[in-house]
């Protein structure tokens, strides 16, 4: 069983197969979101973003002279003496333990940031400086400001604990290109310290240098500054002053940086100590920031800086609205930090002001990818298809960024109890009712976890899926056309397109699964309505073709779509995990590796051709996993074609939204009923997951991937 010590918000997708609490930062993704966001001004608008005014000025100082000693010797290992001459001309009591200092060859060390890069220059708070001393078993922080910041000790190289940076040129490279390096640096250093609105930062180089303020609204740079002008080293006091003393408009003014890197945070009238980062977005734009509370009721603070007003908590109260749906994650309080005193806005591209929001959680879990059986994967996906279907028929909502960031699993659950007092259709049908009003629709869908289904004993509405993040949570009947978001690899392949899955000349599907003999007794105990809604068609082969009807229909983004991100949420685990045994790990194919993490955005998803792959490949998982690839395959049978090309002529229950969930749920429950007493459900994975495979051939080096006009003639051929 997961450890629930272990929760945390987990990371986004990465590049590579890792088990990493902040994957995302082992790529490029913060360059990416910083890059296009680099506007270049002039240096008097630059200053003005410094916000200076009559009541906080800098100190008008003599710095020419000082420069003059410095200024034909600026290398990357002596322009921290100049910025130190600087702070001793400008320095006041508050603000005299800010110092320069060569960093290094060695990275800052803070989990949530990364370690991929290495800045040339760093100023630290000295006063910020804390030293771990054992005491007993337990250790403490210390105030100790006599160690020297060239230490190579990682205590003094956090992320967290800098207050500005700075990369020197290297050389041979274009200045361009070099930015890159620069702007990895910038973006780890913003989301470490989420108490700056804006972090400042420099890029140097022998004949010049460039001042950089970056925040989520943007980042802008200024054209390059002349170490012999003396406005711009005017501008560079200035700059450095603003390192010594921010203005108003840098600060958080309701986050505190403690000592020992972590932070107090005000929420409306509520005081939390002691947080520590967990999950880091993106730099630029929402930058996205996930605390973890020392409060066991409410475990989590997240906060975003937003354009617009705040949705997320408005949709998650709406779901919750007429009493708890289980697996969804409920809000404590929130606030929109907008007006008054207590306004964090980011305004560096003035046309883009982000404010920041702020919400407090009442659960947290560990990620999708930390769950360590078969089966209670196998329990998650069933109960996350349930609570998508739930919120979907209930409330009228669809998540819309399944993905394995956005669920967690929870060892351990309170019961839920029945929503509200409202009248809920119950999903056990009456014998004395006609067929027909039988298979109609119930107003709601009364919440069945598959644990109950397995054994009546078990609550019913309790589940150890969470499902969070509703940031692009939509109300149905709000939908435009033609929109979608999501989560690259997760994301159903015609909501990427926003368009169709092309069927060509014919896509074959087979018609809704049976039951087994073992599975049908109980299920037709506990959700009769469901098998008469959507009748067993097991040996029905069906055919989809593009028809004009269709293909003039407004393409929206559907349940359906939600259920397709579940199925490649469920690959995505399978193909990962390796046993923990000392046997050799095995590896992941390495082209079913690039297919499934091809560009979801070109013309063609190479995931349709590795769907129709499935059918006929094996070998694909970990010899100790292996049963699960025929579950995985006829989930993967059933979206191979789009529905949204069912005709009048394809049976009726196509056309319901929730088709593919009980599809998938029926396999799932079928495969749990048949095997849950097996060796493998129970076997705990290894804490490294599947690398992606170097060997020339793979099991899927010669298969067979058809373009997305396969016909059904091929299609009978697999």
């Amino acid at each position: 069983m997961a450890n629930e010590a272990r929760s945390y918000f987990p990371s986004e997708v990465p590049e590579q197969p890792k088990n990493l609490d902040c994957a995302s930062h082992k790529n490029d993704k913060p360059t990416e979101a910083t890059k296009p966001a680099l506007k270049e001004i002039s240096p008097e608008a630059f200053r003005a973003l410094l916000r200076f005014s009559e009541k906080d000025e800098r100190p008008q100082v003599a710095i020419w002279p000082l420069l003059y000693s410095y200024k034909s010797n600026i290398t990357r290992t002596t322009c921290h003496q100049l910025f130190n001459a600087i702070v001793a001309t400008l320095k006041e009591e508050h603000v005299s333990s800010i110092e320069f200092h060569v960093q290094g060859d060695k990275a800052p060390k803070d989990s949530p940031a990364g370690r991929s890069c290495h800045p040339d220059v760093i100023a630290f708070d000295r006063s910020q400086l804390a030293v771990d001393r054992a005491t007993g078993s337990r250790t403490r922080s210390t105030i100790n400001q006599s160690i020297s910041l060239v230490s190579t000790e990682s205590e003094y190289r956090d992320w967290t604990r800098l207050e500005a940076i700075g990369v020197f040129e290297s050389m041979g490279k274009e200045k361009e290109k070099d930015l890159i390096q620069v702007l990895k640096c910038i973006a780890r250093h913003l989301l470490s310290r989420p108490d700056r609105v804006v972090v400042l930062s420099f890029y140097i180089r022998h004949t010049g240098f460039y001042l950089i303020l970056t925040g989520a609204s943007g980042a802008c740079r200024t054209t390059k500054l002349s170490w012999t002008n003396s406005n711009h080293i005017e501008l560079l006091c200035d700059f450095i002053y603003r390192i010594l003393k921010p203005s108003a408009n840098m600060i958080d003014p309701t986050i505190t940086r403690n000592h020992d890197c972590d932070f107090d945070i005000k929420l409306n009238e509520s005081h939390y100590s002691g947080c520590r980062l967990k999950w880091l977005g993106s730099a630029i734009g929402r930058r996205t920031t996930i605390f973890l509370t020392q409060v066991p009721t409410v475990p989590i603070i997240k906060e975003q800086y937003l354009l617009e007003p705040l949705d997320e908590v408005g949709i998650i109260n709406e779901i919750h609205e007429n009493g708890p749906i289980p697996g969804v994650v409920q809000v404590h309080d929130h606030q929109e930090l907008r007006e008054g005193d207590l306004a964090v806005v980011c305004s560096i591209d003035i046309e883009e002001k982000r404010h920041k929001v702020r919400l407090s959680l009442k659960e947290s879990g560990i990620p999708f990818m930390d769950i360590q059986t078969p089966y209670e994967v196998l329990v998650a996906t069933y109960d996350l298809l349930e609570t998508t279907r739930c919120i979907y028929t209930n409330r009228g909502i669809l998540h819309r960024d399944i993905s394995k960031g956005n669920v967690l699993y929870r060892s351990e659950v309170p019961r839920v109890e029945r929503e509200g007092t409202v009248s809920l259709a119950s999903d056990v049908a009456s014998s004395t009712e006609e067929a027909g009003s039988l298979r109609e629709k119930p107003n709601k869908l009364v919440f069945c976890s598959i644990q109950h289904l397995l054994d009546e004993k078990h609550p019913r509405k309790t589940t150890p899926v969470l499902l969070i993040d509703f940031d692009h949570a939509i109300q149905v009947a709000q939908a435009e056309p033609f929109t979608s978001v999501g989560t690259p690899i997760f994301q159903a392949r015609a909501a990427a397109a926003t368009t169709p899955v092309d069927p060509g000349t014919g896509v074959l599907l087979g018609g809704m699964p049976d039951l087994s003999e073992a599975a049908r007794p109980r299920y037709m105990k506990v959700l009769s309505d469901r098998v008469k809604r959507f009748p067993s068609r097991p040996t029905l082969d069906i055919i989809l073709r593009t028809t004009q009807e269709a293909a003039d229909r407004e393409w929206f983004h559907q349940l359906r779509h939600d259920a397709e991100s579940v199925f490649w949420l469920l690959l995505w685990w399978v193909i990962h995990v390796r046993p923990d045994n000392d046997k050799s790990p095995t590896h992941i194919p390495e082209d079913l590796w690039k297919t499934l993490t091809q560009p979801t955005k070109s013309q063609y998803d190479s995931r349709t051709g590795l769907l129709t792959t499935m059918q006929t490949q094996r070998g694909w998982l970990d010899p100790a996993y292996m049963a699960l690839e025929e579950l995985v395959r006829k989930m993967a049978a059933h979206i191979q074609g789009d529905l949204h090309w069912v005709t009048d002529k394809h049976p009726e229950e196509m056309k319901d939204p929730e088709y593919v969930h009980e599809a998938f749920q029926r396999l799932i429950f079928n495969f749990l009923v048949e095997n849950q007493s097996e060796s493998f459900m129970a076997q705990e994975n290894h804490s490294k997951n599947r690398e992606v495979g170097s060997s020339v051939h793979s099991v899927f080096s010669d298969g067979y991937f058809p373009s997305s006009r396969s016909t059904a003639t091929q299609l009978h051929r697999l």
